[in-house]
């Protein structure tokens, strides 16, 4: 069950975290692909390498299309980041401070050579 549980959990956060990713580089790269032929906008939506593909077609423009879609994929990244970290942080939290607590000695133990 904790296997089933674990393998269902990471699909569902790359999923999820995948998708806010998409989304935001897709958010980032539009207003710059918009300028773009119908093809070369398609490609430049897709991942970071079809951006590329078209950048080193572009021209002049190329090196200023690459540099955008490379700070997309980034800000699309941090955003997936942040929403996964915000995600985890209260489970950590939570079985951090739900641990079981280690016995403590009485006060009057004696130094570690009595231990038996």
């Amino acid at each position: 069950m904790n296997d089933l549980t674990r393998e269902v959990g990471g699909a569902f956060g790359i999923a999820v975290l995948g998708s806010i990713l998409n989304n935001g580089y897709r958010d980032e790269i539009g207003p710059v692909a918009a300028h773009l032929p119908p093809p070369a906008a398609s490609a430049a939506r897709t991942p970071v390498a079809g951006a590329a593909e078209v950048a080193a077609r572009a021209g002049a423009h190329g090196p200023a299309l690459l540099e955008r879609a490379q700070s997309a994929f980034v800000s699309g990244f941090s955003t997936a980041l942040l929403v996964g970290h915000a995600c985890c942080s209260p489970r950590a939290s939570w079985s951090r401070s739900s641990r079981p607590r280690a016995p403590r000695s009485p006060p009057d133990a004696g130094d570690a050579r009595n231990v038996v």
